[in-house]
């Protein structure tokens, strides 16, 4: 598999695939899915949430055959979803007690190591989100946020030596996004007319939402060559937004 979706644990990475399943879409379908069929799987029919993940000491894969719509015709993307427990970044986790690596670690680097494209799914820090929400004291704080992505930033380095693409994705922007609609306005992306540059969109996303780890971004840029990451918000509440993303990583990597 060639792209990979990742990322930590509660950032709604479940969400956004549920979601990018619904028929209700616009450019971006997944063509391997029934949207009903895996809402049931995911969604407790009790609370209507999405079920945590069950994997606590391995990690779950799901497969995402995605078809996108571009000015150059439709193209296919095939998508390993990793599902991954907290642990799997603790060292302890890694190293089984007798000093041999765990071998669900090595199984996930396996998937990792030949990706050339990656989904990395972010949830917003505290201080984003308006004080008296009931979702803020939820989320890390701006300095955990950042220690977060600092270990991001080394797992690219040591362990994605095929990775050309890396779409990061600061996800529930309907929490600190003041006008949603306005700015997926400002971002949507559009095979029929002319829209902004992945450029553009890239420098508006970090320059609004993401200035506190602009230098670790620069960082990954520069770190391999021909490596380029590119930042998006995203949300289950705009299928724009939701989609963008995945329009970029097709013009890239998608096959005919």
């Amino acid at each position: 598999m060639s792209v990979i979706y990742i990322g930590d644990r509660y950032t709604g990475k479940t969400s956004l695939a549920l979601e990018l399943v619904n028929p209700n879409r616009k450019l971006v379908r997944v063509t391997n899915h029934n949207y009903e069929t895996l809402r049931r799987n995911l969604v407790s029919a009790i609370t209507d949430e999405i079920m945590p993940t069950n994997a606590v000491y391995a990690f779950d894969e799901e497969y995402l055959e995605v078809e996108v719509l571009l000015r150059s015709g439709r193209k296919q993307l095939a998508v390993r979803w990793l599902d991954t427990p907290g642990e799997i970044w603790k060292p302890s986790w890694q190293v089984t007690p007798n000093g041999m690596i765990n071998p669900e670690w090595s199984r996930f680097l396996d998937s990792v190591r030949d990706s050339e494209g990656i989904f990395l799914v972010l949830a917003p820090y505290r201080e984003r989100i308006p004080a008296n929400h009931p979702e803020a004291k939820k989320h890390p704080t701006l300095q955990q946020w950042i220690n977060r992505f600092d270990r991001w930033v080394e797992f690219f380095r040591n362990d994605c030596p095929n990775a050309k693409h890396i779409v990061i994705c600061l996800n529930k922007a309907d929490l600190f996004c003041q006008n949603l609609k306005a700015e997926a306005g400002n971002l949507a992306y559009s095979p029929n007319s002319f829209t902004p540059t992945w450029q553009e969109r890239d420098a508006l996303v970090c320059n609004t939402y993401l200035r506190p780890i602009l230098h670790q971004i620069a960082e990954i840029n520069s770190n391999t060559s021909g490596l380029a990451a590119m930042c998006f918000i995203t949300t289950t509440h705009n299928r724009d937004l939701l989609e963008l993303p995945w329009i970029y990583m097709a013009h890239y990597l998608a096959k005919n």
